[in-house]
């Protein structure tokens, strides 16, 4: 009776631990298909974030541009012709301010659209990230 009851808690300790074992395996699967889904995840927004470091590139070359022909623009103002020559200095620098104004606010305009662009990967990288997080907690492959 002793050794049949001996038995039967062998067993039922083989069966336990057989399920521990498949509940260790499946939690595994789980952590490595996040980890997984979490690089992928940061590979893309990293691959994003060169992306957008190029485009600020051009973007300013193309800004550096724009305030050349502005700077070309009201830089030109001062030959008016046969006006007064006080009214034509004041005319000139007034121009020659607007073309600084304009390129501040192209700096500024530019800046915020960079940070914007910048502040939204991040926000859907983060938004995976969350996603991926609670994907594992439930117990499932996102």
């Amino acid at each position: 009776m002793l050794a049949d009851e001996k038995r039967a808690r062998a067993v039922e300790n083989d069966e336990r631990n057989r399920v521990a074992l498949r509940e260790s395996e499946r939690v595994a699967a789980l952590q490595t298909a996040h980890a997984a889904q979490q690089q992928g995840n940061l590979n893309a927004f990293t691959k994003e974030k060169s992306l957008r470091a190029v485009a600020d590139a051009a973007r300013r070359t193309a800004d550096d541009q724009l305030r050349y022909v502005i700077s070309a623009f009201t830089a030109g103002g001062g030959a008016a012709s046969g006006g007064d020559a006080a009214a034509c200095r004041v005319q000139r620098d007034r121009s020659e301010r607007l073309g600084g104004l304009l390129s501040e606010a192209l700096d500024l305009a530019s800046e915020g659209e960079r940070v914007i662009r910048q502040r939204d990967a991040e926000v859907i990288f983060l938004k995976t990230l969350v996603i991926n997080d609670r994907a594992l907690l439930a117990g499932r492959t996102p």
